[in-house]
């Protein structure tokens, strides 16, 4: 039976916990990035500084469970369409009112397209067996990450072999979104470097709907971690004006310097 008729399996309480866990760390990350390069507070910088380096991991543990919980939703199509409602109109906004924070292909379109090209191709992703579409997309992981521009621009793993991103690419902004051509975005997650580890999620999220994954995801353990996991859209779109309206706050009663 199709993914998408089949009856929706009941939430598993660690993955809503483990989102939940990422969605606060993305905050504290942002809120350390607003006070130390808008305010200039070193903490700030040296807290958001260190945090970048786990940053990638956290992100990709987000866009893993989002792959996995494809296989809960009834309607993916209507999930992706409404992110990718969401995500465009957030760029509208920051392209009227914050052209220097605009946010061109970032986390919110990248799940938008994974959801709908799932949607698109669910029927042909059910045949692949979670054991070899794990490892192989794992693999194409690895090769793709450096498929950006801005991280070297070529597909490979070096020391063994690279196939640079031709030039022309590389001036060709349509290819944005994929990672192909250079571009500025003030959250930037390219389709070509991110979407395989989705896929990783969608071949976990087999398990999952078969309830073989450990007894223990099925307990809660953190319920308030649970709640954030289950609304993190709201939050995503939410934080960034409620960190910038506390640091105005902060500002107007003495106890942070004026924005840099």
């Amino acid at each position: 039976m199709p993914a998408e008729e089949r009856a929706r399996p009941a939430r598993i309480p660690f993955l809503d916990e483990v989102r939940g866990l990422c969605c606060v760390l993305m905050v504290f990350h942002h809120a350390f990035y607003t006070l130390g390069y808008f305010y200039g507070i070193r903490w700030g910088q040296f807290l958001f500084d260190f945090f970048a380096v786990p940053g990638p991991f956290f992100a990709g543990l987000f866009i893993l469970i989002s792959g996995i919980c494809c296989r809960f939703s009834r309607n993916n199509w209507k999930r992706g369409g409404l992110l990718l409602g969401v995500s465009l109109a957030m760029t509208l906004v920051l392209w009227l009112f914050m052209r220097d924070s605009v946010i061109w292909y970032g986390v919110l379109h990248f799940l938008a397209t994974a959801i709908l090209l799932y949607a698109l191709l669910h029927r042909l992703l059910d045949r692949i067996p979670p054991a070899v579409g794990i490892p192989v997309f794992a693999v194409l992981t690895l090769l793709f990450w450096c498929v950006s521009p801005s991280k070297g621009g070529f597909i490979g793993i070096p020391g063994l072999f690279t196939l640079d991103i031709p030039a022309a690419w590389q001036s060709c902004r349509w290819l944005f979104p994929l990672g192909l051509a250079n571009g500025q975005s003030a959250d930037y997650f390219p389709f070509l470097q991110w979407i395989w580890v989705f896929l990783m999620g969608v071949c976990l999220g087999r398990w999952a709907a078969e309830g073989r994954f450990p007894a223990f995801m099925s307990r809660p353990h953190a319920p308030w971690l649970s709640a954030i996991g289950r609304y993190t859209l709201w939050i995503y779109l939410a934080h960034q004006p409620v960190i910038y309206g506390i640091c105005w706050l902060l500002h107007s009663i003495g106890l942070i310097p004026a924005a840099g």
